[in-house]
């Protein structure tokens, strides 16, 4: 209400808000992967090595904390390609990590440049994943939500240009 009040709509403008929502893991690499984990099944024992080259990841690595794995980190410059140094670095941090399962989590943008590289080592393959995300759209002042304002502003346009 107080950011509302502050923006000083006009009555025929609508203020929505959205949200970040994080999907299930994916495999990177589907044709190496015999199961996919959910992240509430890991333990204290279990580690996450979490690579993201995105403007802002602190909220992709906020969320992978709210779960019970260890969690590593190596971030990268947004829209970073990752040279043959870097796929050996996470090979050697992959290998170093402690853990009785241990995944490389990244984000669906990394997840692409990722699947491409020639040098990501088949031994990386089966235990490297993303995190989809999707933007969800909060409600709004008197429950009317995003879709519905919207599509009736494109059958208003539609009718009106007829």
């Amino acid at each position: 209400r107080a950011f509302t009040k502050r923006l000083d709509l006009y009555p025929y403008q609508k203020l929505f808000f959205s949200r970040f929502v994080y999907g299930h893991l994916v495999s990177v690499f589907p044709d190496d992967v015999t199961y996919i984990p959910y992240l509430n099944w890991l333990t204290e024992d279990d580690t996450i090595l979490a690579i993201s080259g995105i403007a802002n990841p602190k909220p992709f690595i906020r969320y992978l904390r709210t779960f019970k794995a260890r969690i590593k980190v190596k971030v990268f410059s947004d829209h970073h390609n990752f040279s043959y140094r870097d796929i050996d670095r996470i090979l050697e941090r992959f290998e170093a990590m402690p853990g009785k399962k241990k995944y490389i989590i990244t984000t669906e943008k990394d997840a692409v440049k990722l699947a491409c590289h020639p040098h990501y080592p088949q031994a990386l393959k089966a235990h490297t994943f993303y995190l989809p995300v999707k933007v969800q759209f909060t409600q709004q002042q008197g429950n009317v939500s995003f879709d519905e304002t919207l599509r009736k502003l494109i059958a208003d346009g539609n009718s009106t240009s007829q």
